[in-house]
């Protein structure tokens, strides 16, 4: 009778030890989905109403469950805060801050109020990652799962040329029709880009980008029997991407995985991962090859819309244009104060006359920021931009850079490409998320006394021991 109290007690212990690892996982699962649930519905006239609108969505549901657990498990332990790089962890903080101050004078204070909360939250979870640590393995496994879920589902939209009826999980209705969905159009025919379980193939694109970038290190470091499941996860993510036929994050992925191969470089550690890379390297252009023979039409509608006389990408191209002159208008006008949070969009209703040129947000971040937050936002962005490259060059230079901390800031080199010409990691949920988590990512990476990169001296190969990441 006496061994039933103790065994369940047992029992229970090992759950309470593995949930921060579920929770986390779920939360990375559940980041990208689409599903969420309208509070408070404002409409606009011509903007979408998720700009509007007061929700709440399932990956914040996801993120307050592993918050709440992680409180629970670390909360009387983790009193002190890790000697993470101050010029990220004052700049993301000092963003939210300059939000805060901005209510004061927000075009529509509801908006604003409404993206505060938002941003309130994705800073918890970014002091919630630095001061916790959570184990890099597995970040890397969640990752990996929700980069398989996304691949399956936008490999296979893409070839039914429809969505898989997932709308437990927030699936979109998505159908190759003029209207509403993201198509491309060659000649009289018209095909649907991949979503994924997101709402846009350019967030897809994007999340696609950022979590290939963040699981290079396992595919460098793990023996063979492992590396060929890496190998292959790592290839179908790619896949997806190129499915998405997102430029922003094709250019993203380049220039992120052009930093990374720099930092080998730099380092000399291309004498250790050198045959692994070229094997990769061959592998990618291989893929690439193949897609550029097999929709070798899409991607020159995409490329070269006037050449293709297609209407929908010569729109969008003027689209994007218009926004940034609005923009550019609206900060010379109000430099200092901006119009507010989450109000660019409504406070361009009246001041849109051009026919096909919606009013929504800019597609660049810098203007967005300083649109909506006055100068000082839009150089904080700037910072947070360019800050973590920088860094970790001077890490590097010190050989105090981990190949985890360095693909962590391929991703965020990736990401700042991105946010040239598009605007989710501020106006979208599962972007906005996302980036903060790669922040805390990046923070508590720099942050961990772990092996750095191994590099060369004379004859010898130093830090070259396996699972080095």
């Amino acid at each position: 009778m006496g061994k039933r109290p103790f065994s369940a007690c047992l029992r229970l212990q090992a759950i309470t030890t593995y949930l921060p690892t579920i929770t986390l996982t779920l939360f990375f699962l559940a980041l990208p989905l689409p599903r969420h649930w309208i509070l408070i519905r404002r409409d606009f006239p011509g903007v979408y109403y998720e700009y509007t609108s007061l929700s709440l969505y399932i990956g914040e549901m996801a993120a307050l469950l592993w918050l709440a657990v992680g409180w629970w498990q670390y909360g009387k332990n983790s009193s002190r805060i890790p000697p993470a790089p101050r010029g990220l962890t004052w700049g993301v903080t000092g963003l939210v801050g300059i939000t805060a101050v901005g209510v004061t004078w927000a075009f529509d204070v509801a908006l604003h109020l409404q993206l505060l909360a938002h941003l309130v939250l994705a800073l918890a979870i970014f002091w919630g990652i630095v001061i916790w640590q959570p184990d890099k393995q597995t970040i890397m496994r969640a990752i990996s799962l929700s980069l398989l879920l996304q691949t399956a589902v936008a490999l296979l939209q893409f070839l039914r040329q429809d969505d898989t009826g997932l709308r437990l999980l927030g699936e979109l209705d998505i159908a190759p029709l003029p209207g509403g969905n993201s198509i491309l159009v060659v000649g009289a025919q018209i095909w649907l880009r991949a979503y994924g379980l997101t709402p846009h193939p350019n967030i897809l694109g994007g999340v696609l980008t950022v979590f290939l970038l963040a699981l290079l290190p396992p595919l460098l470091t793990t023996p063979w029997p492992q590396k060929l499941f890496w190998t292959g996860v790592w290839v179908a993510g790619s896949g997806a991407l190129l499915v998405t036929f997102s430029r922003s994050a094709w250019l993203g992925a380049v220039i992120g995985g052009g930093y990374f191969l720099g930092i080998l470089l730099l380092e000399r550690a291309w004498w250790q991962y050198g045959r692994v890379l070229l094997t990769l390297l061959l592998l990618a252009l291989l893929l690439l090859a193949g897609f550029t023979w097999w929709q070798r039409d899409l991607l020159l509608t995409r490329f070269t819309p006037q050449t293709g006389h297609n209407e929908l990408e010569t729109r969008s191209i003027g689209e994007r244009q218009a926004l940034i002159e609005h923009s550019l208008n609206l900060i010379r006008q109000n430099p200092l104060q901006g119009t507010g949070g989450n109000n660019f969009a409504i406070y361009l209703i009246p001041l849109v006359h051009r026919p096909g040129v919606a009013p929504q947000p800019v597609h660049n971040l810098p203007l967005l920021l300083t649109a909506e937050l006055g100068i000082a936002g839009g150089l904080l962005w700037v910072w947070l931009m360019l800050f973590p490259a920088g860094y970790a060059l001077y890490r590097l230079r010190h050989h105090q850079l981990s190949l985890w901390a360095a693909a962590l800031t391929a991703a965020l080199v990736g990401w700042a490409a991105i946010d040239l010409f598009d605007y989710y990691a501020w106006g979208w949920a599962q972007g906005r998320l996302l980036r903060w988590v790669y922040w805390g990512l990046w923070a508590a990476a720099m942050c961990q006394p772990e092996r750095p990169l191994p590099t060369i001296h004379g004859n010898r190969l130093k830090n070259s021991q396996p699972g080095n990441v």
